[in-house]
């Protein structure tokens, strides 16, 4: 049985349960990158080791309860454990000394390229002996027990992103992942004209106390699935500078956050089982209210007006500018008839003390306030994956037709990754919003500042 033994760096050797590297004449550089990830690898394997023994203590409560009383999820043996942490930090390490970012192809440069030549070389030294190891897939960003725990910086990754390029990501508002829920309910309580309420009455002494009631309403959020792949060759991901993966990925993540927002902050309906409806759709025409001027006075007189509809609708918690950053610009820039700065405070990127949020993504004729306490915003982990195997249909606008159809007709066109000698990765993300109350969205729209 395979023991634990951690990653280590011997000299100019990388040593780990399944591999050894000759480093050659690494870099400063280099080697500080390798001593974080044996220090990363090595600390995994500790908190695995910790949560199998947890698991161990849960089992030994759980041997003799009623079947069904408690749930424990079951890890794989601690040898496969081990050798999970041991191939992917090999696959990382050596990627990072040779700069090739894909890691199906320094998978299949380590272990090999057939199932027999993996088996072949899934060979160990324990005690002097050899041990022979399973056949085994290259690694996938969301595979269990092999990669998945190594990549899980992707979702923290993809929401930092999210929120510097989004207004999705930015605004501060209710913030709900969706996990293994198929629905989320969020139960809010409605504020509109006649809503009930639980206000304590003053009472004569020895009279009874009055019962009072909240109005409830409940919202659901849903995981609609967003997804797009990219592709590239081969040969471009070994001689492209900047490496064309991270260029992919880059792109998959910025499109995405502008894509998001610009459903997000729109107007348009949601399509059953398909997608979300936009923040505006449906909005009481009262809220949006167009521009009175670009003066000084006219701005501010709009302004006034938005916050004032806000409260007066019992909103107005977390209260936030959305707008364009030609805008914002605008109003930085601005001059009272004295010289002055109208609104010095967006230098600050706040605009009457409420924080300013901008995308590119919002209509430069238009102006919003939002109350982040009145929306609920659920956005899941995403998943970046890739493969070198996959057959795509190379369509780019939904709905794409399945590669077999039911009746086993063909979609066109097609393209075998393998037999191009081509690569891709996929972006899929779950997300979901919704407005909790009219009330917290209000707008002003023909803006000519």
């Amino acid at each position: 049985m395979l023991t634990r033994s951690v990653l280590t760096l011997r000299g100019r050797q990388l040593e780990s349960g399944v591999a050894r590297i000759t480093l050659g004449d690494p870099t400063d550089a280099q080697l500080e990158q390798l001593e974080l990830i044996t220090r990363t690898v090595n600390s995994m394997v500790d908190a695995y080791e910790a949560q199998q023994r947890m698991g161990d203590l849960q089992r030994s409560f759980t041997d003799n309860a009623d079947p069904g009383s408690s749930v424990v999820r079951e890890l794989p043996p601690l040898s496969a454990g081990y050798e999970m942490f041991w191939r992917g930090a090999t696959v990382i390490a050596r990627g990072a000394l040779s700069g090739n970012a894909n890691p199906n192809e320094v998978f299949r440069e380590l272990f090999g390229r057939t199932p027999d030549e993996r088996e072949a070389r899934f060979t160990t030294a324990e005690g002097g002996a050899s041990v022979l190891r399973a056949v085994q897939s290259p690694a996938g960003t969301t595979t269990e027990t092999w990669a998945q725990e190594l990549t899980q910086q992707i979702t923290a990754g993809f929401h930092a992103d999210l929120a510097a390029a989004s207004i999705l990501g930015a605004l501060d508002c209710q913030r709900f992942t969706f996990d293994t829920a198929s629905k989320i309910v969020i139960p809010y309580r409605s504020r509109g004209a006649g809503a009930k309420n639980l206000q304590a009455l003053f009472r004569k002494e020895g009279t009874a106390i009055a019962i009072g009631a909240l109005s409830l309403a409940s919202a659901t959020l849903r995981p609609f699935v967003a997804g797009r792949i990219g592709t590239y060759s081969d040969e471009l991901a070994r001689h492209s500078s900047p490496n064309v993966v991270n260029v992919i990925r880059s792109g998959l993540i910025g499109d995405t956050a502008e894509g998001l927002d610009s459903v997000f902050l729109s107007a348009t309906a949601g399509i059953t089982d398909t997608a979300p409806g936009g923040l505006l759709a449906g909005l009481p025409a009262a809220n949006l209210v167009p521009s009175s001027g670009a003066t000084p006075a006219a701005i501010q007189t709009d302004l006034k007006g938005a916050i004032a509809r806000m409260f007066a609708a019992r909103c107005g918690a977390k209260p936030q500018w959305i707008m364009h950053p030609q805008n914002a610009i605008a109003l930085s820039m601005l001059i009272t008839a004295t010289g002055q700065l109208a609104f010095p405070s967006m230098a600050q990127s706040r605009l009457i003390n409420y924080p300013v949020r901008q995308s590119v993504t919002v209509p430069v004729d238009q102006v919003l306030l939002i109350d982040g306490n009145e929306v609920a915003v659920a956005i899941g982990a995403p998943a970046i994956d890739p493969s070198s195997s996959a057959t795509l249909v190379e369509l780019d606008t939904p709905p794409v037709p399945p590669v077999t159809d039911g009746a086993g007709a063909p979609g066109a066109p097609t393209r075998s990754l393998f037999q191009t000698a081509t690569s891709a990765l996929r972006l899929i993300v779950e997300a979901d919003w919704t407005r909790l109350a009219d009330g917290g969205v209000q707008g002003i729209t023909e803006v000519t500042w």
